[in-house]
């Protein structure tokens, strides 16, 4: 069966800690949390690319 909502609301769980990242890079900012921010996007934006470009079951 194809869970085509589960891959999506991976996406979104995934991209819902951005908020809170800035957030803390706004309050205490430090290379480290840069970092995880942009480790974070990248893999929001692989996520989202994967399933775009996916074939369906």
């Amino acid at each position: 069966m194809v869970r085509r909502w589960a891959e999506w609301f991976t996406v979104t769980v995934t991209s819902s800690l951005v908020p809170v990242e800035i957030y803390e890079i706004d309050r205490h900012p430090s290379p480290v949390k840069i970092l995880v921010l942009i480790i974070n996007l990248a893999v929001v934006g692989y996520l989202a690319y994967r399933i775009r470009n996916s074939r369906p079951t």
